[in-house]
């Protein structure tokens, strides 16, 4: 029968076009559940990302010169009322001002603290040096610190502590030792 229509005596073979192969998947009865409702989820929050990207142009209309006018008188008023309300605010900060700033009457204790630097001298060098024409003493520091130096101050001495009082002692005489054998005073003394 090929022959009659000009073909020779073989048959053409038409190729089968096969689908993908169906990978079955074994899951839970939970993981399925779960899967459905993130994919329900994510529809949901695609949709109203659908929703939100429709804006709406606003047309700005210019206003006319009352609309301006009125505007400023509304923006005026407002502005008096912060204006009145940050005087009576910096009035009171001049009063609480003036009472911290009172003279002080009477005896006071001063409390001075300040920063002093420490300076460690390294060893003295002497080397001398044409330009002085002799020998100069160097001095090298080696180490830069900080220390606090406190300082109390009394304005009147009858209020400074007792335990803070100098003690007002005479000196106490020495005994004057002498040499039993020369008569001379003594050099080295034995206790």
């Amino acid at each position: 029968i090929n022959a009659e229509y000009g073909g020779g005596g073989e048959k053409k073979e038409k190729k089968k076009q096969s689908a993908p192969p169906v990978i079955l998947s074994v899951s839970r009865r939970s993981t399925t559940t779960v899967k459905s409702e993130i994919s329900k989820i994510r529809r949901d929050h695609e949709a109203k990302n659908k929703v939100k990207r429709k804006v709406v142009k606003k047309v700005w209309k210019i206003p006319t010169q009352e609309e301006i006018l009125e505007e400023c008188r509304e923006t005026e008023e407002k502005n008096m009322e912060l204006l009145h309300a940050f005087r009576l605010h910096e009035e009171q900060k001049k009063k609480s001002r003036a009472t911290k700033r009172r003279a002080t009457m009477g005896a006071y204790i001063r409390y001075h603290s300040r920063a002093a630097p420490i300076v460690k001298l390294g060893g003295l060098s002497l080397t001398s040096s044409p330009q002085h024409g002799g020998s100069s003493q160097e001095r090298k520091v080696t180490d830069l610190r900080y220390c606090t130096r406190n300082l109390i101050t009394f304005s009147d001495p009858r209020i400074v502590p007792p335990f803070l009082q100098k003690q007002q002692t005479k000196p106490v005489a020495h005994e004057k030792s002498y040499c039993p054998v020369t008569r001379q005073p003594a050099k080295y003394i034995s206790h």
